[in-house]
């Protein structure tokens, strides 16, 4: 999965979610299909309300969970990964600005 600086993630607007617990339902209205996630992935899904880079989930969630952001980029990275080949989120990659 290709990520840079430039690239903003958010939440596909065809996905709606609820928090159940410590975990959120989230539920995909084109492919009616359900999903779950776990605390963690719970928090970045929130954090994709508006568009974030790599880079913005990395800060949120190493502040939140006082976690080394080189610790969760990888995990991030994974959670970004498999909710964008199931559709859930879309990326947007900005060009340079000069």
């Amino acid at each position: 999965m290709e990520s840079d600086t430039r690239t903003k993630w958010t939440a596909n607007a065809n996905v709606v979610s609820s928090m159940m617990g410590s975990s959120m339902a989230l539920l995909d209205l084109e492919g009616d299909q359900y999903y779950s996630l776990n605390g963690t992935g719970a928090a970045v899904w929130e954090l994709l309300e508006t568009p974030k880079t790599l880079h913005d989930l990395c800060g949120a969630i190493s502040e939140k969970y006082d976690v080394p952001v080189e610790i969760c980029r990888d995990d991030i990275t994974d959670v970004l990964s498999s909710l964008h080949e199931a559709g859930l989120v879309e990326r947007e990659r900005h060009a340079a600005t000069a």
